[in-house]
C-alpha cells in the first residue's frame, strides 16, 4: 500500500511553504538561480521517495526504523501528557538526539515513517542551499551556478542523506556552519550565530564532525587578509576566538562520551571505529595513514571509493560510476583544483573547506566499510566540489597583468 501521507501530502505541504522563501531569496540576491533551486528540493523529495523504496522494498529496512519507533513512541508519550511539550526540545545525543527529533517531527506529520523521511530530506536540502549560499557570499572566483548544479543534483546528495537518520541532520548543520563561517569571513559578526546553530546541530549527533569544522575555521581566520585587503577587525576576531572557544567546549560533552576511558586516547576511538565498520561485507583494508606518504591513498579511499570495479552491489555500482565521474572530473580540472589550493592563503573561505577535506580524510580512513563511505562523506563533498569549480586566473589581454575572471553580474549576488 502507497502511504499517501509521506508520499504526496507531506512533500507537497514542505514545497508549498518553501518555494515562495526559496524566490524570494535567490531574486533578492539576483542569482538567476531560483529555477535550479526549486528543481533541486523537488528532487530531494524524490530521492526521499527512492531511498524509501530501496531500504524497505529492498533491504528489508535500515537504522530508520529504530529512529521511527522511538520517534512514534516519543510522540504518543506527548499526546498522552507523559511529556511536557515545553521540554520538546531535544537534549540527548547521537542516536537518542535523532529518536527524539524525530519524535516531534511524528508529531507534526501523523507518524508516518515516509513522512519523516521527506521531513528529513527537506533539511537536508537546506543544507545543500547553505553551502551554495556560502559559495555565492565568501568566494568570488567559483562559478556558482556550475556549482550548485553540482551541489544540489550530485546523486549521493540527492539518496544518501533523504532518509530518517543522521547523515540529512549533519548535512543540514554543516549547511548552517559554512553559512556562518561565509559571513564572519566576510566581516559580518552575525555570522556567529549561523555558526552556533551549526556547531549545535552537528555536534548533538557527530561531535567528532564539529571538532572537524571548527578546527578548519579556526586556522582559516589566520591571515584573514588577502584580495580585498581587510583583516578582521579585533573586536570581531575576539568575538570569534571566544565564540570558537565556547563552541568546543560546547562539543567536547558529547564527544567525552564517545571516546573511551583509556590512556590510549584517539588512536583508541579509531581502533573502535574500524571494528565497528569492519563488516557487513563492503569490508577494506582500513587506510589510516601512520605518515604522510600514505595520506594520497588514504585521500583517494575516502573520496572516491569504490571505484567500478570494487562494486558488489548495485547501490556500490552507482556509487562508484559517480566516484569514478568525480575522479575524472579532478583529472581534468586539476589546473582549477591547484589554482584553488593555491588561493588558500588569499582566500579564508578557500583555505577552511581545504583544511575541512583534509582533516575529514584522515579522520574517516580509519572506516573498513566501502558502503559507509560512500554514506558518509556527503559531509564532505560540498567542500571538495568548491575545488572543481573555482575559476582560474587569465592574464589580462590589454595590460598583461594577470586578473581573476569574473562571473555574469547575474549571478553575483551575495547572500
Amino acid at each position: 500500500d502507497i502511504d499517501l501521507r509521506g508520499a504526496v501530502v507531506i512533500p507537497i505541504i514542505l514545497c508549498v511553504l518553501t518555494i515562495p522563501f526559496i524566490r524570494a531569496v535567490e531574486e533578492r540576491h539576483s542569482s538567476g538561480l531560483a529555477n535550479i533551486v526549486v528543481i533541486a528540493l523537488i528532487a530531494k523529495m524524490v530521492g526521499a521517495y527512492m531511498r524509501y523504496l530501496l531500504a524497505y522494498h529492498v533491504y528489508g529496512g535500515n537504522d530508520s526504523g529504530q529512529y521511527h519507533e522511538a520517534g512514534v513512541r516519543i510522540a504518543n508519550q506527548y499526546l498522552d501528557g507523559q511529556r511536557d511539550v515545553a521540554s520538546m526540545f531535544p537534549t540527548s545525543f547521537g542516536t537518542q538526539f535523532i529518536e527524539e527529533l524525530n519524535g516531534i517531527v511524528a508529531l507534526l506529520t501523523g507518524r508516518s515513517l515516509l513522512a519523516s523521511f521527506m521531513v528529513f530530506s527537506w533539511l537536508g536540502f537546506f543544507g545543500l542551499w547553505g553551502f551554495v549560499a556560502a559559495i555565492r557570499r565568501a568566494v568570488p572566483d567559483v562559478d556558482v551556478r556550475q556549482y550548485a548544479l553540482l551541489v544540489l543534483f550530485l546523486p549521493s546528495s540527492l539518496f544518501w542523506p533523504s532518509s530518517l537518520g543522521k547523515e540529512a541532520w549533519m548535512l543540514f548543520g554543516l549547511g548552517l556552519f559554512a553559512t556562518g563561517a561565509a559571513r564572519v569571513l566576510t566581516h559580518q559578526t552575525r555570522g556567529l550565530i549561523f555558526v552556533g546553530a551549526g556547531v549545535w546541530a552537528t555536534g548533538m549527533v557527530r561531535p567528532h564532525v564539529t571538532a572537524i569544522a571548527l578546527l578548519s575555521f579556526a586556522l582559516a581566520l589566520v591571515l584573514v587578509r588577502g584580495r580585498r585587503g581587510r583583516a578582521l577587525s579585533p573586536v570581531l576576531t575576539m568575538v570569534t576566538i571566544a565564540s570558537i572557544a565556547a563552541a568546543a567546549a560546547f562539543a567536547s560533552g558529547p564527544l567525552e562520551q564517545i571516546l573511551p576511558n583509556s590512556e590510549e586516547g584517539f588512536s583508541a576511538v579509531l581502533d573502535a571505529t574500524t571494528q565497528r565498520s569492519s563488516q557487513g561485507g563492503s569490508e577494506i583494508e582500513v587506510s589510516s595513514p601512520n605518515s604522510p606518504i600514505e595520506y594520497p591513498y588514504a585521500f583517494l579511499t575516502v573520496m572516491f571509493r569504490p571505484l567500478p570495479f570494487e562494486a558488489r552491489t548495485f547501490t556500490q555500482l552507482l556509487s562508484s560510476l559517480e566516484s569514478a565521474v568525480l575522479l575524472a572530473l579532478v583529472f581534468i580540472r586539476r589546473r582549477r583544483v591547484f589554482g584553488a589550493i593555491g588561493r588558500t592563503l588569499g582566500d579564508p573561505f578557500l583555505r577552511f573547506a581545504v583544511l575541512y577535506t583534509l582533516a575529514f580524510a584522515f579522520a574517516w580512513s580509519s572506516v573498513g566499510n566501502l558502503g559507509i563511505i560512500a554514506r558518509q562523506r556527503v559531509q564532505v563533498l560540498p567542500f571538495l566540489l568548491i575545488l572543481l569549480c573555482w575559476i582560474p586566473t587569465r592574464p589580462d589581454s590589454t595590460s598583461g597583468t594577470t586578473q581573476f575572471n569574473q562571473r555574469d553580474p547575474a549571478t553575483a549576488g551575495t547572500s
